[in-house]
């Protein structure tokens, strides 16, 4: 009961701390923004579109991908951990891995966002 008490009170913590997207309308907009300079609106909006994008994608994944995507970014797991979470060896984590960021990365130029930068990490 203890580890589950924990476990409840952890994920409202994680939960309150988490960052809040929503999307915005024009109203929204001119009040939140009126006494910022025109660029940094501008700016605004379009993190707002890059995040629904972003944020459509990764609903079109499937189950298994999304799920992996999740424990590797979100929750930290290793390759090694989401393999054995999932039944599978490290490597084939790890091409699976690539594989999804590769269709996300396709995804994404589709829609008008081109990540070329990010193309020195991997």
């Amino acid at each position: 009961m203890t580890i589950t008490i924990n476990m409840v009170n952890d994920y409202y913590r994680r939960k309150k701390n988490a960052p809040t997207m929503v999307a915005l309308d024009d109203e929204a907009v001119a009040a939140h923004t009126a006494e910022c300079p025109s660029r940094k609106i501008k700016f605004l909006l379009k993190f707002e579109r890059v995040y629904m994008i972003i944020r459509e994608i990764l609903l079109k994944l499937s189950l298994f991908e999304r799920g992996l995507i999740i424990d590797l970014f979100f929750e930290g797991l290793s390759f090694r951990e989401a393999g054995e979470k999932r039944g599978i060896s490290k490597s084939t984590c790890f091409k699976l891995y690539k594989k999804i960021i590769a269709k996300i990365r396709r995804l994404l130029k589709e829609r008008g966002i081109d990540f070329t930068f990010l193309d020195d990490d991997l």
